[in-house]
């Protein structure tokens, strides 16, 4: 559902509809960092019970996708860096 609220106005509806007062909503651009791909897609495997059931060759399935899709954004010295754009909401009772 997180992914899903890429609205501002729906996502401040949101904060408004539970009783709260919407100060300020907008979007913000940061960037990504980690130490390479296999470590990004580590921790969100093994963030998830996902991470428990996987056998290693489907791991390495997994990695090897991530890899390619994300070779864009990986640095010369192997790191991996890309655009992470969210949208912050500020409110109060």
């Amino acid at each position: 559902m997180i992914a899903a609220l890429g609205d501002r106005d729906h996502l401040a509806g949101l904060f408004t509809g539970a009783g709260l007062t919407v100060t300020a909503a907008g979007r913000e651009v940061g960037e990504s960092r980690f130490p390479s791909v296999d470590a990004l897609v580590t921790v969100e495997i093994d963030s998830t019970p996902l991470g428990g059931r996987l056998d290693d060759p489907a791991r390495g399935r997994i990695l090897a996708g991530c890899r390619d899709a994300l070779a864009p954004w990986v640095t010369a010295d192997g790191s991996l860096r890309f655009p992470f754009e969210c949208i912050v909401v500020t409110a109060a009772p």
